[in-house]
């Protein structure tokens, strides 16, 4: 061997497909409470996110540091007229590093991740704010994200009925196909907003909406809403209304959602919500006997935190050395 060279450790490449094959969703759901719960404690670090515009599209740059995962760096963009072409519209990578050594573990499809992370965190809202075990879910907005949550949300909330709603009717409709395949009983496009929200127990927002989609009339008395959508201060997803009429508000992150979201943002400022409402996901998993039994209309927001990326990234490369899934490449 000649003296002087270093030679680094391998670094774990792994694909889409890869993410996909490895993840259990009740694990994962797991391991993103835990993370969650150590972000409300203040034992993370989540320094702000670099944003740069390029040709018109968003490019971000998240960073975290979380005991126990390491630390998670994702390169990801925003990019609508990818849908054109076939390619997803939020591709990126995310590299998970040792956060003894500083080595580089794993470098993973950021788009998939992002998918399943969000969506694994919609569905710890559901797990304790779903109104029964079983029944009518909608989806607004049939993307990417929508494929995510049913499997995620399928794994604690038994769907019997699905009913869709998209303004693009050709993605409507392939997804309405891919919930057939997925085993839903009852699988309807609907092509009325209102209509989508009657007798709904779930409702999921993942679509791309400047104007809010999740309105007041319709709404069951009680129902779950998660929405992923509307992350600028101008955007809103959800009506005033229902915000105002909610008996809770669970937030991935107070400080987030206050200034990133239109939907938490503006009815604060105006007073119409009072903040007392309004918790930390972290915190509402630490006392969830408070929250169990809850009625009414119940609200998770969401704009996304790194700290999901660090955890996940962390849980499927483990997942990935244990299965031997993934390419290895010295650097």
């Amino acid at each position: 061997m000649n003296e002087g060279v270093v030679v680094m450790d391998t670094v774990r490449i792994l694909s889409g497909n890869d993410l996909n094959s490895i993840v259990e969703p009740q694990s994962l759901i797991s391991v993103l409470e835990k993370c969650f719960i150590k972000y409300s404690e203040g034992r993370t670090q989540v320094p702000n996110r670099t944003v740069m515009w390029i040709k018109g599209n968003w490019w971000g740059v998240m960073a975290s540091h979380v005991p126990g995962a390491g630390v998670g760096v994702k390169i990801v963009s925003v990019i609508p007229s990818n849908r054109d072409k076939g390619l997803p519209t939020i591709p990126g990578i995310v590299v998970l590093f040792d956060d003894e050594t500083g080595i580089p573990k794993a470098i993973m499809d950021g788009a998939v991740l992002t998918g399943l992370r969000t969506a694994a965190t919609s569905a710890i809202s559901v797990k304790y704010l779903k109104p029964g075990d079983g029944g009518t879910m909608t989806i607004i907005g049939a993307g990417y994200q929508a494929v995510y949550h049913l499997w995620f949300i399928g794994s604690v909330f038994k769907v019997e009925k699905l009913k869709i709603y998209d303004l693009i009717k050709d993605n409507a409709e392939k997804f309405r196909d891919h919930a057939i395949d997925k085993g839903i009983p009852d699988v309807k496009v609907v092509d009325e907003l209102e209509e989508a929200l009657r007798n709904a127990d779930i409702i999921v927002e993942t679509s791309t909406t400047t104007t809010p989609v999740v309105m007041r009339r319709g709404l069951n008395d009680r129902v779950h809403i998660v929405s992923i959508g509307a992350h600028t201060r101008e955007s809103r997803a959800i009506e005033n209304e229902v915000l105002i009429d909610s008996t809770l508000i669970v937030v991935d992150s107070k400080e987030a959602t206050f200034n990133e979201t239109g939907d938490i943002y503006e009815p604060l400022s105006k007073k119409l919500i009072d903040e007392d409402k309004i918790v930390e996901l972290g915190v509402f998993l630490k006392n969830i006997e408070d929250y169990r039994n809850l009625g009414g209309i119940t609200v998770y927001k969401s704009v996304g935190l790194a700290i999901q990326d660090a955890c996940a990234a962390a849980y499927i490369n483990e997942r990935s050395e244990r299965l031997g899934i993934g390419n290895l490449v010295e650097l």
